[in-house]
């Protein structure tokens, strides 16, 4: 019996870890790896701060983009400040849509990354 317990138990713990590492909570509302840029605006409301960048092999970027412009390659992180209960997370955009999410230490002050 305890080991049933203690596998099901693993279990939840693995897709909890597993779940938030593929995803973002705004609130009520998931944004999801492969997202649009809008649709997270949509569902976020707009991050505490923005920083634009750009790929680091634009020849390459410049092949994924199917009308060659550079400028939709480039890379955008979004931050949120969760607040002092949570942290600031990163979302990072590649041609529009979300390529990762990650957190950067403890959010200060009030939460703005409930969305509307």
């Amino acid at each position: 019996m305890k080991k049933l317990f203690f596998a099901m138990l693993l279990s939840v713990l693995s897709l909890t870890f597993v779940s938030t590492a593929y995803a973002f909570r705004c609130g009520d509302r998931i944004v999801s790896i492969g997202e649009s840029r809008s649709k997270v605006l949509i569902m976020c409301g707009e991050p505490t701060t923005k920083e634009k960048g750009s790929s680091k092999n634009k020849k390459k970027a410049k092949q994924n983009n199917k009308d060659g412009n550079a400028e939709d390659s480039g890379i955008e992180k979004w931050y949120y400040n969760c607040g002092a209960n949570d942290f600031i997370y990163v979302l990072t955009f590649r041609s529009g849509k979300l390529a990762k999410e990650t957190t950067e230490g403890y959010g200060t002050g009030k939460a703005s990354c409930y969305g509307y």
